[in-house]
């Protein structure tokens, strides 16, 4: 493993390899999406089937009016106002449902109701940057880490290929040869 590493090593990647590698393996080099918000809590338990209706007249409360949404909504350990948070950071505190919608929302506008594991929300994107491809220049050094990881792993198994065409490899099943070296055991 060793001569197939340092063989993997001096193999140099070129612009066009290291951007066709960018291309092909997208998701290990996107940035995500960050999101700056308010959000107004509504306890579900504490509210029961009244949660709708109350959402509804908040909503256009805040909207209509322009009303201070600090001074809304149920007691909560969440804050009001979340800034330059990530998407994945998004859903680990509310949950993959809530986090996806808020790419939908546009900004500036109240929107929902919005379920989340707590309850349910009432939301204004404030800020968005979409989750975004960066270019090869402002990530190379990561692109021709994984590019030079990818091709190592490859040359090693074609070795490993090449070097079992020269070998015969039997695969004995184990129960019958344990059964064989206890009976071989035996006096």
């Amino acid at each position: 493993e060793f001569i197939f590493d340092d063989v993997a090593a001096q193999i140099e990647p070129s612009d066009a390899e290291l951007e066709a590698y960018l291309k092909d393996h997208p998701d290990a080099f996107r940035t995500p999406a960050v999101y700056s918000f308010h959000q107004v809590f509504l306890n579900r338990d504490q509210r029961g089937a009244q949660v709708a209706i109350d959402a509804s007249k908040l909503l256009a409360q805040l909207n209509d009016a322009g009303a201070d949404a600090s001074a809304l909504g149920d007691a909560s350990m969440l804050p009001a106002e979340f800034v330059d948070l990530q998407s994945g950071e998004i859903a680990r505190q509310f949950g993959n449902a809530f986090a996806a919608s808020l790419a939908g929302i546009e900004p500036g506008r109240w929107t929902g109701p919005i379920e989340s594991g707590f309850g349910v929300h009432l939301v204004r994107v404030d800020a968005r940057t979409d989750a975004a491809l960066p270019e090869l220049a402002d990530v190379r050094a990561l692109v021709r880490r994984e590019w030079e990881n990818a091709r190592r792993l490859e040359l090693n198994d074609l070795a490993y290929e090449q070097l079992l065409k020269r070998y015969s490899v039997t695969i004995e099943d184990s129960a019958r040869v344990a059964d064989q070296g206890e009976a071989g055991a035996r006096p």
